[in-house]
């Protein structure tokens, strides 16, 4: 039954993705504001997601970084599931506590390059902290994802196994 009713989940969250029968992501008219109309509208049909294993600290002469972060490691491409689920995340009110601050540092370990045409924008993640970053060349907004930090962990954990 559990693995049923996570088959309907699914099914149900594809409806409202990118790629899934032709729908566009339903992204949440305060969270497309927040985010800007750039970087919404890259992920409601990102062409591609890359995933990196990230250095929390900053580097500006790292020869291969996202953000200003080293990329310690290159990640798999997301598969059309993956990037749908982190499409959802990112594009529902649901996923964020917003208007709240966390007294943890902004330490992210892991990074997503969102790819359309010849646009693209970064999520990074600092996962024991439930904080992700948003930027692209114009802004940077950092948000809480408590409410789905746990879809988060689960897609880190498929993308990086040996982490």
């Amino acid at each position: 039954m559990k693995k049923h009713a996570s088959l309907c989940c699914l099914f149900v969250s594809c409806m409202l993705l990118p790629g899934c029968a032709g729908a566009p992501s339903a992204l949440s008219p305060s969270i497309a504001k927040l985010l800007g109309p750039e970087i919404s509208g890259i992920l409601q049909a990102p062409d591609r997601i890359e995933s990196f294993r990230i250095s929390a600290e900053m580097d500006e002469n790292a020869p291969q970084k996202i953000g200003e972060h080293t990329v310690l490691q290159a990640g798999p491409i997301l598969s059309t599931e993956q990037a749908h689920r982190l499409a959802f995340m990112a594009s529902s009110e649901t996923s964020y506590v917003l208007d709240a601050s966390k007294r943890c540092p902004f330490l992210p370990t892991y990074g997503f390059r969102l790819t359309r045409n010849a646009e693209s924008f970064s999520i990074l993640v600092a996962p024991g902290c439930a904080l992700w970053r948003f930027e692209d060349k114009d802004r940077s907004i950092i948000e809480d994802f408590d409410p789905a930090a746990d879809t988060m962990k689960s897609l880190l954990d498929e993308l990086f196994p040996q982490n």
